[in-house]
């Protein structure tokens, strides 16, 4: 019976990571349909300024340690203490995770602090859920910021533009602060995670120094992400003010919430072209720098993530001969 069932288990992941790629096969094709005309643009790949390209490359290990360093807090608030390095690699193996199986990000880590640090899965995927939270309602309050200072949007006016980061700003406020009584309405699944959110929220309340520490992460995370934006887009040849490039940088980042590919393949590329959209880029310009800012990052995760794993074997492999070679004695 268990063999069955973990048989079918093994079938449902197979399927869910077939369907995954279908879409995001779907979701290029759809893309390249779309800026069919701006092909040509494509071939200023060809002349790569390699400081910009690393440039790139370095401003997204600085988001990985923001992030790793967001981590290390968190636990060190719940009573584990974590090295930063471990921390540094348990993010590049998250983001290696979902360049594989979509939205499995989390599991990785999660086994690993338990395994290694004791570390009890709800607490752990309690605190990623609120920093997910967290850094949503900080991209919708910094969105609503770039937008005051963004005139003359195209296709959508600026009002429903402030009105939409307005919105994603107060809906992740209320996701971890509003009264529990309000979560009931809810169906099960988002229940039981905002829930969990809301405790770790609260836990958190009393300790405002910790909170302020994860919220400037959070936020210099989002600026770190803007600012590989604006040199993926000079790359491409579009040179706008820091507020533009941050509308176009935190529509990249909200698609990826919303992503159900690898690594938000076709998702991320969307965000892009529609947040330049926005702001009057033109959509060849915005592709080249979407596919220039991919090329910088993929391979980045595939490198980081082997090594990760190479040295995770190597740990375990390590510990496993540690025993016997004592018992041999």
């Amino acid at each position: 019976m268990a063999k069955t069932r973990d048989l079918r288990e093994h079938g449902l992941v197979r399927r869910r990571i077939l369907y995954a790629y279908l879409l995001a096969g779907v979701s290029l094709s759809l893309l390249a349909w779309l800026v069919r005309g701006h092909w040509g643009e494509l071939r200023q790949l060809s002349n790569l300024p390699p400081g910009a390209f690393l440039g790139i490359v370095s401003l997204y290990l600085i988001g990985r340690a923001l992030s790793a360093e967001a981590m290390r807090v968190g636990l060190s608030s719940l009573g584990f203490s974590i090295d930063r390095s471990i921390c540094f690699m348990l993010t590049l193996l998250q983001s290696y995770t979902n360049l594989i199986i979509p939205r499995s990000g989390l599991a990785p880590p999660a086994v690993y602090l338990r395994v290694q640090h004791a570390v009890p899965y709800a607490s752990y995927l309690a605190f990623a859920v609120l920093m997910i939270l967290l850094a949503t309602g900080l991209m919708g309050a910094l969105g609503f910021w770039a937008g005051w200072f963004v005139n003359g949007l195209n296709p959508i006016p600026r009002v429903e533009m402030l009105w939409a980061f307005g919105g994603i700003a107060g809906a992740a406020v209320l996701s971890v602060a509003a009264p529990v009584r309000l979560f009931g309405v809810l169906p099960e699944w988002p229940r039981r995670h905002l829930l969990a959110a809301h405790k770790a929220w609260s836990s958190l309340a009393g300790r405002p120094f910790v909170l302020i520490r994860l919220v400037g992460l959070q936020a210099a995370g989002i600026f770190s992400r803007a600012v590989r934006m604006k040199v993926a887009l000079e790359i491409a040849g579009v040179h706008i003010p820091f507020p533009q490039v941050m509308v176009v940088s935190i529509c990249t980042d909200l698609s990826m919430l919303v992503s159900l590919t690898p690594a938000a393949l076709g998702f991320r590329e969307a965000g892009v072209l529609f947040g330049a959209a926005l702001i009057g880029i033109e959509p060849g310009a915005a592709m080249l720098a979407a596919v220039v800012d991919r090329l910088a990052t993929t391979p980045t995760v595939i490198l980081a993530g082997q090594f990760v794993l190479w040295r995770g074997v190597r740990e375990v492999l390590k510990g496993s001969k540690g025993p016997s070679e004592g018992s041999g004695a």
